[in-house]
């Protein structure tokens, strides 16, 4: 079975910054990645509304994602 799916991303460390390291461990509480986490939480929350709220929006969906299969 296969369902649509987004996968936003958020940055709380510069580029360079390796992921799965000490720094980005420690960098996940800081100011940049609390405000990070909250932006990434509203954008996952507005989506949400405005796929349930929306019946045009989920026939759009649904149309995409049926030319995928």
């Amino acid at each position: 079975m296969r369902w649509p799916a987004i996968h936003p991303s958020t940055a709380i460390v510069d580029p360079e910054v390796p992921g799965h390291s000490q720094i980005f461990a420690e960098a996940t509480m800081s100011p940049r990645g609390k405000d990070a986490r909250l932006e990434a939480a509203k954008f996952l929350a507005m989506t949400g509304y405005d796929y349930l709220t929306s019946a045009d929006l989920r026939e759009r969906v649904r149309e995409a994602f049926q030319k995928r299969e």
